[in-house]
């Protein structure tokens, strides 16, 4: 017989922290193939119920085999990652999979997972918002995908327009002050003209399909900065073919800076617990 505990709601504590992340990244946002929520439900019934518990919740963008150690050694009581660990489907949790050994390391120190993902791109004032307020006083700010015609101001990505326009030096130099990155790359209109940038359009990670998709639906209107993680070589191509500008930071460059901002709402709305970000979490690619 399985235990009477897995038949029982979590601890009223445990749910408040669910609560306050669903509230900042909302799961009806989330995009039909996604995997977020509650991804694995190991906590410690009873940990979580003692009256002078202080849970230690730990941020993270990727949760990789060495990001999951350091939640261990951290002793940490939950895991809200922004990418879904696991991801894809699977048929077996062994430990000859890295996904493998990670799902087994949280179930075995009882940490719980929670996963945000497209949830926090689709929300108002959440990361694609923040992404396109690296440049200066932006207005008229809109998904560049909405979800539906009832949620014109819910979707992926973000565009807006500069009151003031800008050069392509100035918008690098805002997108590394941002992101505190060194380094970003650049691809430039291939007529080699240098015009004002005034209009601007973003999505945080990989946005080569959100951008096709607000190009085939505002064929006339094409931004003229494009800014994301990553693109494919002949989606970077295609924009520069239509005069516009494209700077790439990284996937995950383009996300994990955000979660100094979450870790403060997080804590505006569950203030009775401690939030630490990992240390080792980075994006795999670097300058060599």
């Amino acid at each position: 017989m399985l235990p009477s505990v897995l038949h029982q709601a979590p601890p009223a504590r445990f749910q408040k922290l669910v609560q306050a992340v669903e509230q900042l990244a909302p799961p009806s946002l989330a995009e039909g193939w996604d995997n977020v929520g509650l991804l694995l439900d190991c906590l410690d019934e009873t940990r979580w119920s003692e009256s002078s518990f202080k849970p230690r919740i730990f941020l993270c963008n990727d949760l990789t085999e060495r990001v999951a150690e350091e939640a261990i050694t951290k002793k940490v009581d939950c895991v809200v990652t922004y990418h879904p660990t696991p991801f894809a489907k699977f048929r077996t949790v062994t430990r000859t999979t890295h996904i493998g050994r990670v799902v087994l390391s949280m179930i075995t120190n009882r940490i719980p997972v929670y996963a945000t993902h497209t949830c926090l791109d689709c929300v108002n004032n959440g990361l694609n918002d923040w992404l396109i307020n690296a440049f200066p006083n932006v207005g008229e700010i809109l998904p560049c995908n909405p979800l539906d015609a009832k949620r014109p101001n819910l979707g992926s990505g973000r565009v807006g327009s500069l009151p003031m326009a800008i050069t392509i030096d100035d918008a690098v130099g805002h997108v590394k002050t941002l992101t505190g990155l060194k380094h970003v790359r650049r691809a430039d209109p291939v007529d080699g003209s240098q015009k004002p940038i005034r209009r601007v359009a973003v999505c945080a990670g990989s946005g080569g399909s959100v951008f096709k998709d607000y190009m085939s639906k505002n064929p006339g209107s094409v931004p003229d900065l494009f800014l994301t993680g990553e693109m494919s070589h002949h989606d970077v191509l295609e924009l520069n073919q239509n005069g516009a500008f494209v700077i790439l930071t990284e996937h995950s460059n383009s996300e994990r800076p955000f979660l100094p901002v979450f870790r403060e709402r997080l804590l505006g709305l569950y203030p009775d617990a401690e939030v630490v970000i990992s240390e080792i979490d980075a994006d795999p690619l670097f300058v060599a």
